[in-house]
């Protein structure tokens, strides 16, 4: 189980790191809207936001995990 959760930790990195230079790098956004400053920050936190989503109910599922091996 616990090579699972590495596997699964390294994918999400890799995307975050990928969204996030998007997020950065794009001057439009799907709407065409022109995306400054403020915009990308916006943005960056709802994918933190989103990826701390995650990370939360991948640690409740470890730690389910953890405690009925016992």
């Amino acid at each position: 189980m616990k090579h699972g959760f590495s596997l699964l930790n390294v994918f999400l990195l890799i995307m975050f790191i990928v969204l996030s230079t998007i997020i950065w790098l794009r001057r439009t956004d799907g709407s065409g809207a022109i995306q400054t400053t403020n915009l990308r920050w916006v943005n960056f936190i709802i994918l933190l936001v989103f990826f701390m989503v995650l990370v939360v109910i991948e640690l409740i599922v470890y730690i389910i995990s953890l405690k009925t091996r016992k």
